[in-house]
This record gives C-alpha cells, structure tokens and sequence, in this order.
C-alpha cells in the first residue's frame, strides 16, 4: 500500500515539540509516539493546501513552511511524507487516534528515541529536523 502524507512539525515559542501517543489498541505502532500532527493529502489538493486543512482542523491558525520529503518503507507500508514546520502557541486537541498529546523538550524526545518508543517515521523526521532545522528556523 502506498500513500501521499503530510506531517507539520509544530515548534512552541520554548523550542518545545508537538509530540502525541498512538492509543495501545492501534494495529499498526500501538503506544509509540508521533512526532508533529499528520494526515493525507485529498485528491485534486496540493501539499501545502493539505497541510493547511489539517492545522486549521486543529485550531492552528499558522501558515506551514515546506522542509523536506520522503519516503518510509517498512513491510506492507509505504509513504511518501512531506514534512513541513509551524510555530504554535497554544492547545491541541488531537484525534481519538492518540491517547495524549503534549509539548516536549528536546531531551526528552531524545529519550524516547533511546528507548525506540518512536513511531518509525516520526525517527527519521526527528533526526533529520533536529540534525538540519532545530533551532536554525
């Protein structure tokens, strides 16, 4: 199965990460943590237009910044994943897909990462922001 996502990476004025856990009962990553807020691009939509839908379904009313794309492989699964980057100051209510939602530091995003309690894909998009953007934007 192959699908077309886009993740916001969304920043606190602390430098602290929007990071949410997937609810024990999911089938596919169940109790891992996500990096950002992520969802599918419809059809006839382009990248930044799906971005924009998904924040603005959470109440965030800032303009999302493109970073970088891939493409996470793994068994069944494969997506092509535009990561883009906002600054945000204030609640999210995230989906009944997550059991909780919150903003980290970077020490303990690290954490979680030692101890592989990352969703797969939010691992390589957290190397990758940490490593090329965290605080340089």
């Amino acid at each position: 199965m192959s699908s077309l996502r886009v993740v916001t990476i969304l920043e606190n004025p602390d430098r602290r990460l929007y990071v949410c856990q997937r609810h024990i009962y999911k089938k596919r990553y169940p109790g891992l943590f996500g990096l950002g807020i992520d969802g599918t691009i419809n059809e006839g939509e382009s990248r930044t237009e799906a971005a924009q839908r998904i924040l603005k379904g959470l109440n965030v009313s800032s303009t999302p910044n493109y970073l970088f794309d891939f493409v996470f492989s793994k068994g069944k699964s494969r997506f092509s994943e535009i990561v883009y980057h906002t600054r945000h100051d204030g609640l999210i209510v995230h989906s009944r897909e997550f059991q909780w939602g919150d903003w980290m530091n970077i020490t303990n995003i690290d954490e979680l990462s030692s101890q592989n309690r990352l969703c797969p894909d939010s691992e390589i998009i957290y190397q990758r922001f940490k490593k090329d953007f965290y605080g340089k934007l």
